[in-house]
């Protein structure tokens, strides 16, 4: 049974979640940063025996779980699908096998978690500028454009959370320009402790093939290795084929579902 996480579980959640640091970074990073403050966040957990078991959190239009068990029951969890209806749902890999054969409205895709160690200077430093709040909606569409990184979200709300995250310092966002306007991008979608993500690498399709992507993603992963944070990323095998060839290292595999285009049409529940 899932119970309510409250300001009594602070220390105990963040524990359980810090021993699997690698295979559910944003849930530690969020739940530790914004607690019970973030109305667009729940959080809940269950327990085994006395302990933690199970860690669970609604942020914006998104669920994200881990249980440390890949065998638990899943039947908690998709209630939480039922209610809230997430676009998208992260978890490890087993896990979220097990879910895609359990719900009908959802594909699914596996990836890599990367750990950045190092990235080759490709120069072009100077072109890489930190983005202002005025620039989110202008990143948001360019995102959300792209099917791969960005199909799952709603524009607005991914600008909210962009802007969100950066008032936070949970977040910041580095683009480059042409004629005025946004062309390249990269963030960290989660950064805490010295703990961060790197997120929505896109080039605009118009611009690709100008190693705008190669400029941005080495100055912002020099940077943040610069300043000493542990930086992950999520790849596909073809990415992570690359970037382990630079130097770079596997954390672990996660798993990632996402609404059907006509899911309303399909929903079983």
């Amino acid at each position: 049974m899932l119970m309510k996480y409250t300001e009594h579980d602070v220390s105990e959640v963040t524990e359980f979640l810090k021993q699997y640091l690698e295979d559910c970074i944003y849930l530690y990073i969020d739940i530790k940063k914004y607690g019970l403050t973030n109305p667009a966040m729940n959080v809940w957990y269950e327990k085994k025996s006395g302990r933690i078991s199970l860690v669970a959190m609604r942020y914006h239009t998104s669920i994200t779980f881990f249980a440390e068990n890949d065998n638990c029951n899943l039947d908690a969890v998709i209630d939480l699908i039922k209610k809230y209806k997430p676009n998208s749902i992260s978890t490890t890999k087993k896990l979220a096998e097990r879910l895609y054969l359990l719900l009908g409205t959802y594909d699914v895709s596996y990836g890599y978690i990367i750990r950045f160690l190092h990235y080759p200077d490709f120069g072009g430093d100077h072109l890489v500028e930190l983005a202002k709040d005025d620039d989110m909606l202008e990143i948001a569409r360019l995102v959300t454009s792209d099917e791969g990184i960005g199909s799952y979200y709603e524009l607005q709300d991914l600008a909210d959370q962009f802007l969100e995250r950066r008032r936070c310092g949970m977040g910041r966002n580095y683009v480059v320009r042409e004629n005025d306007s946004i062309v390249g991008h990269v963030a960290s979608y989660a950064e805490l402790d010295h703990i961060a993500t790197e997120g929505g690498l896109i080039v605009r399709t118009d611009c690709r093939g100008k190693r705008i992507g190669s400029v941005i993603e080495s100055f912002f992963i020099r940077k943040m290795l610069e300043e000493g944070f542990r930086l992950y990323s999520f790849a596909s095998e073809r990415r992570c084929k690359t970037l382990v060839k630079m130097g770079n290292e596997i954390a672990t595999e996660y798993g990632k579902l996402t609404k059907h285009a006509n899911s309303q049409s399909k929903q079983p529940f």
